[in-house]
């Protein structure tokens, strides 16, 4: 569900013009490099149809979306912060909080520098 989740709003920001996705040929360069990579891995039976390394593909999706954070940043500016996100799930939320959060520590700290 989490990575449907993901993909909905993939979808959604280039629906609305907020985002582009990759164009023709790069998506076909990169279908066919994780082809490969899943016939390395995964075992060749047809139960093993459909499947992804579920913490790097929900980064794809999330740079995709542009709501990927920045860990050396995080690290640098909120420790703490960062240490939540790299020992918790990669889920949606989670990606939309530690932008939401930057983006807020961003703000007060630009207000606290301007006054």
């Amino acid at each position: 569900m989490p990575i449907s989740e993901m993909q909905a709003r993939v979808f959604y920001e280039n629906l609305v013009g907020q985002r582009k996705i990759p164009g023709s040929e790069e998506m076909k360069k990169s279908i066919k490099e994780k082809r490969q990579a899943m016939e390395i891995r995964y075992v060749n039976s047809p139960r093993h149809t459909i499947q992804v390394d579920f913490i790097s593909y929900m980064d794809e999706l999330a740079d995709l979306v542009g709501c990927k954070p920045d860990m050396k940043e995080l690290f640098l500016s909120d420790p703490f912060l960062a240490l939540q996100a790299t020992s918790s799930a990669p889920y949606p939320t989670n990606y939309e909080r530690y932008t939401y959060i930057a983006v807020a520590l961003l703000t007060i700290f630009l207000l606290l520098f301007i006054f």
